[in-house]
C-alpha cells in the first residue's frame, strides 16, 4: 500500500498536477492566501484520493488546497503558493502530493527579463532581442532557489522523475 500511495503522490506532485487543476483555485489563494478547490476529474487523480481516504478512515472529501507563500516586490500581482491535497473532516495535508509555484493575478507565470536588459520586464515566454530565453528575474530566482532549498524539487528533477515513472513502450 506505501509503494502504492508513493507513486500516486509522485505522479501528483508533477507539472501535470499543476496544469490540472482549476487555476483559479491558485489565484484565489494568491489574492486571498489560501484557497479550495476540486481535486481534478482524471482518472489517476481519484484513484489517489480514495487511496488518501482509505488512509483516513474517512470518505470526506479530497480537495485540493492552496496557500500564498509570498508576494513579489517587483510584481505585485505575482507570488508564490504552495498546495497539496487535503481531507477538512480529518484536517489533513498531504504537501507531498502538491508543490510550489509562482503564479500572477491573470493565472499566468510572473514576467521575466532579458539578461542584456534586466530592468525591463517581458511577457514570461518571450524570446529577447538576441535570440535567447528570456530568465527569471532576481526575485522569482531566489523564491525557487529557496523552495528547492527547502526540500522542493526542482523543474528538472519533477520531470525526471515523472518520465522515469511513466511505462516503457511495448516493443514489437
Amino acid at each position: 500500500m506505501k509503494t502504492i500511495i508513493f507513486a500516486i503522490l509522485t505522479c501528483l506532485a508533477g507539472s501535470s498536477f499543476a496544469q490540472t487543476v482549476d487555476q483559479l483555485t491558485f489565484v484565489q489563494a494568491l489574492k486571498q492566501g489560501r484557497a479550495e478547490g476540486p481535486i481534478p476529474a482524471q482518472q489517476q487523480f481519484q484513484e489517489a484520493a480514495a487511496a488518501m481516504q482509505a488512509r483516513t478512515g474517512s470518505a470526506a472529501a479530497i480537495t485540493v488546497l492552496s496557500f500564498r507563500i509570498s508576494q513579489f516586490d517587483q510584481q505585485p500581482s505575482c507570488g508564490r503558493i504552495g498546495f497539496g491535497l487535503y481531507q477538512k473532516s480529518t484536517n489533513t495535508f498531504w504537501s507531498q502530493s502538491g508543490g510550489q509555484m509562482n503564479i500572477c493575478e491573470n493565472g499566468y507565470p510572473p514576467n521575466r527579463i532579458c539578461p542584456d536588459e534586466p530592468n525591463k520586464l517581458v511577457p514570461f515566454n518571450a524570446t529577447c532581442a538576441n535570440g535567447k530565453n528570456s530568465v527569471d528575474t532576481p526575485e522569482v530566482a531566489a523564491a525557487i532557489a529557496s523552495a528547492i532549498k527547502g526540500g522542493s524539487l526542482s523543474m528538472e528533477e519533477v520531470s525526471k522523475r515523472m518520465h522515469a515513472a511513466k511505462p516503457a513502450a511495448p516493443t514489437k
